[in-house]
């Protein structure tokens, strides 16, 4: 091989050398800026390892990597990259704490008014998050951290979830939402229960733990008591700001107790006296004419979610008249819903006291003429809003729980509607109102509806903002 062809092989291999040296580059993610904190990372879509759902960027398209952020000093500075990739964040905030913690990997995640999680993001060391979701949420909505045992070195620390909810009707054009979450340690709850008549110990009562958040309402702590009626029940998997302690006893009726707000102290104590088994009884009449009314339905439930599956159903008989018990319900706050037939509306009805022994004063439930819903959907310039999805719920005050008694209906072309209230009363009925393209309505139907003044109808209009499109 000559010279000039040795030459050329020399440069050819360079090339390629080269070549392959800016490829392996190109394919690096590169380093983290910031100073070694951990990066905040906004994430949505199934990541392998843990479940959740892969990453997106931030024009919400599935699949995409997740880029390391630039995190500077502050959230602003996370806030500002967001911004120049063309999505805004949806909140943001920083975890605290009254330890000392690092806080780099914990999960923060955004949860819509239902509880499902719509999106996630890890905190910094310092506690600063940001979480971005490129969807409006309907007021309910959350923001909290995941139960964890956090490794301070010696041992591993039981954490509370941390959370902040309750938040209002938010679109991805508003400015973020900010909050604080609180890490706090998991607690102990300790008591004793007696028989409210005689004072002895109530063995083996079972004891129950949890929340009324709805993120979190299958994450009960459990206990039963002793010989000597005492329990203790290591709280986990629910936020401590919020927490409510039940009882149930064999043949006696079931209590609860709450919300408790622990702070951050790492014990709490709760006492019962359980008094013997209620019985809930009355009659259902007529309005106006006091007639029994016969086969009307009748749902006893409570405002506690957690309680739900044990609602008691029944019926009237001839005469109008009702028992009704249920041992595994706390009453206190409990709801009695009336259903009538024919021309006849629902109601609802809240429990009397009670005695020690069980025993109160019978209900009589009067049931009014049937009433109908009916106006129109318009946007924020009065244009009809066609296809609306219309729902009426049976709201609980107490806690703001869906109770899953509902009436629903749809606008027509002309954004009118018009429904029988078959199921809800108008004075309990919450309305949440939904349209492609526009800001989900949500509020009490008192705050949008007047009655007609012949005692058989609702008059509503409802106005919807129209979403800010992308350009």
């Amino acid at each position: 091989m000559n010279d000039s062809r040795r030459i050329a092989f020399v440069v050819v291999l360079l090339v390629l050398l080269a070549g392959v040296t800016l490829w392996l580059l190109a394919d690096d993610d590169g380093p983290v800026r910031g100073g070694g904190d951990a990066p905040v990372t906004a994430v949505g879509a199934v990541d392998d390892d843990s479940g959740r759902e892969a990453p997106l960027d931030p024009q919400g398209r599935e699949g995409a990597a997740a880029r390391p952020l630039d995190v500077g000093t502050d959230v602003g500075t996370v806030a500002d990259e967001i911004d120049e990739w063309g999505a805004p964040p949806f909140v943001r905030g920083h975890l605290t704490s009254n330890m000392n913690l690092d806080f780099s990997g914990m999960t923060v995640v955004l949860y819509d008014a239902e509880g499902g999680d719509v999106a996630w993001a890890d905190a910094r060391a310092d506690g600063a998050f940001v979480i971005f979701h490129d969807a409006p949420l309907r007021g309910g909505w959350g923001v909290g951290t995941e139960a964890v045992d956090h490794d301070t070195g010696p041992a591993l620390l039981s954490l509370l979830p941390a959370w902040s909810g309750d938040q209002a009707d938010h679109s991805p054009d508003d400015p973020p939402v900010e909050c604080e979450l609180r890490v706090r340690t998991a607690p102990v709850v300790t008591g004793r229960v007696l028989d409210f008549v005689t004072g002895s110990p109530v063995e083996d009562a079972e004891i129950s733990v949890g929340t009324n958040r709805t993120a979190f309402l299958l994450e009960d702590s459990f206990d039963e008591t002793d010989l000597d009626g005492r329990y203790s029940v290591e709280v986990t998997g629910v936020p401590g700001d919020a927490l409510y302690v039940s009882c149930r006893g064999w043949e006696y009726q079931a209590a609860v107790q709450g919300p408790f707000d622990i702070g951050d102290e790492d014990a709490l104590r709760v006492d019962f006296r359980l008094a013997p088994t209620h019985v809930v009884s009355g009659t259902v009449v007529e309005a106006g004419t006091g007639r029994p009314v016969s086969m009307a339905s009748l749902t006893l439930g409570s405002p506690l979610v957690a309680f739900e599956d044990n609602h008691t159903w029944d019926f009237t008989d001839d005469e109008g008249a009702f028992e009704l018990e249920a041992e595994d319900l706390p009453l206190q706050g409990a709801w009695l819903h009336v259903e009538g037939l024919d021309d006849l509306g629902p109601a609802v009805v809240t429990m009397p006291a009670f005695d020690n022994a069980g025993r109160s004063a019978p209900l009589r439930v009067a049931l009014g003429p049937l009433q109908t819903l009916h106006g129109h959907v318009t946007d924020d310039k009065g244009s009809p809003v066609a296809d609306a999805t219309l729902h009426l719920t049976f709201f609980q005050g107490w806690l703001g729980l869906d109770s899953g008694i509902y009436d629903q209906d749809f606008s027509d072309a002309g954004g009118a509607f018009s429904f029988a209230l078959l199921n809800v009363p108008p004075e309990v009925g919450r309305l949440v109102v939904r349209a492609d393209g526009y800001r989900p309505y949500s509020g009490p139907l008192t705050l949008v509806a007047q009655p007609d003044g012949d005692e058989r109808g609702w008059t509503a209009a409802i106005s919807l903002t129209r979403l800010v499109e992308d350009d």
